[in-house]
């Protein structure tokens, strides 16, 4: 009778979804000791790192929480002390690296991971990771990405300068059709920006050419061109 009424104890325990957690680890030895074996508990480094979670032969082995005196934590599957199967790694910065990992490595992001990148210019970028994608192509995906802009943005910019210079050329052309000699000296330098046109008596092509320059490239970012109006 008292066996059937601990199997009964058990089924109903079973029934309301009660789980049995691991023994605590002992206090008395270190966790390196054989004696801390399938059983759950804390150990603190002198840095101020410290675990918690599982242990198995005396080592992390398990789900367990590893948390950083700098403020990094990892939450996830530990196998001899190291990050092995699933499992968050979440820095202090909040970039976060979620999926799979293999001796301590990321290998590849299976949820919503954030990956920060720093580039040598300084800008920094923090961007989520796809699922299936290790950090390092995730990395060189958005390099690729951004060397693709800054191809397009100096597409762009030399557009807007041949635009400008173009404009000029085909107005002096128009303008100065049939002249020459002393006239065509007295017709090209009002088709220049305005600022540039004083600059055409002075010695040599130069000073003129700059001014021009200078304005081609003013127009790549301003609507209103000012003295660079021609």
């Amino acid at each position: 009778m008292k066996i059937l009424q601990k199997i009964c104890f058990v089924l109903l325990l079973g029934s309301t979804g009660v789980s049995f957690a691991l023994n605590p680890c002992s206090k008395l030895t270190s966790y390196y000791s054989d004696n801390w074996d399938n059983c759950f508990g804390t150990y603190t480094y002198t840095s101020g790192n410290y675990y918690i979670g599982e242990f198995r032969d005396g080592k992390f082995n398990g789900q367990g929480t590893f948390t950083y005196a700098n403020g990094n934590k990892y939450i996830g599957e530990f196998k001899d002390d190291e990050f092995n199967g699933q499992g968050t790694y979440t820095y202090a910065s909040g970039h976060v690296k979620k999926g799979i990992w293999k001796d301590d490595e990321f290998q590849y992001a299976t949820g919503h991971s954030k990956y920060v990148i720093s580039l040598e210019n300084g800008r920094k970028f923090t961007f989520d990771a796809r699922p299936g994608l290790t950090e390092e192509e995730a990395v060189m995906l958005l390099k690729n990405h951004l060397q693709e802009g800054e191809r397009k943005e100096r597409e762009r910019v030399n557009d807007k300068k041949r635009k400008f210079l173009k404009d000029i050329i085909k107005r002096f052309k128009d303008g100065c059709r049939g002249k020459s000699g002393s006239d065509m000296m007295d017709c090209w330098p009002k088709y220049l920006p305005s600022k540039c046109r004083g600059l055409v008596y002075l010695d040599g092509n130069g000073p003129w050419q700059r001014c021009v320059w200078s304005c081609a490239n003013e127009s790549v970012y301003s609507k209103t061109f000012g003295e660079c109006s021609h």
